[in-house]
């Protein structure tokens, strides 16, 4: 009788372990990108951690069978910035991710070259022996290099800055010529607002939360031109 409790009362202390790991997300969910094989893609992740104790977050990137040499990536997380395709972090550097807080990850794809469509995930673990996943990204994004994404857009999307970034009453959009709406998000990926744009025009911010921020910025046909990060002060 003893020892039923006892094992009952260890699973109990496990599932409520798991329960407040379980609240760790990332966004954006999904790795899913199609871009120039002749460009640089940023993936920023925000890890949100809305459960009742600090996790310590491991990583691993999960490739495609098919996944080309020549693609490169880089992982930078809390820490450090990995060197090329190193696609398991080093177990002696954990990320703390405290209690009802964001981190920040970025992972750097470099095609090099090289067109082709693989896959690309993400998984978050809470112990070094990376068995308890806490997150992941969508199993099987596509990840499209292709030459017919053309130079002018991408180059326009890297071109577009938010200034002054941090900002605590308003902020301006650098090389603005095609935005037609901005949408904000908190990094919940839940709507703020939507907001027209006109060139040179300033979106007041005043009345939002000290944070972290996404912008999509759209262009007149309501397609995506770019994601970007404001933190509000």
């Amino acid at each position: 009788m003893v020892k039923t409790f006892t094992r009952l009362l260890i699973l109990c202390l496990c599932s409520f372990a798991s329960l407040a790991e379980s609240q760790v997300s990332i966004e954006p969910s999904s790795l899913d990108a199609v871009v120039n094989e002749n460009t640089m893609y940023t993936y920023n992740l925000v890890l949100t951690n809305k459960g009742s104790a600090d996790v310590d977050i491991y990583w691993a990137i999960e490739k495609g069978n098919d996944f080309p040499n020549l693609w490169k990536t880089t992982m930078c997380d809390s820490k450090l910035c990995y060197n090329e395709n190193i696609d398991v972090i080093d177990t002696r550097r954990p990320n703390k991710l405290f209690k009802d807080s964001t981190m920040i990850f970025q992972i750097y794809f470099h095609p090099s070259g090289q067109k082709a469509t693989s896959t690309l995930q993400l998984k978050l673990y809470s112990d070094k022996e990376l068995k308890n996943l806490v997150a992941e990204t969508k199993a099987n994004a596509n990840v499209t290099a292709d030459a017919t994404v053309s130079f002018n857009s991408v180059k326009l999307a890297e071109d577009l800055l938010l200034y002054p970034n941090p900002a605590d009453q308003f902020f301006f959009i650098k090389n603005d010529n095609n935005i037609n709406r901005v949408v904000i998000y908190n990094v919940l990926g839940k709507e703020i607002r939507t907001e027209y744009h006109s060139k040179g025009g300033s979106h007041d911010i005043s009345d939002l939360n000290k944070g972290l921020y996404f912008l999509k910025l759209l262009d007149s046909k309501n397609k995506l031109i770019k994601t970007l990060r404001l933190n509000k002060r």
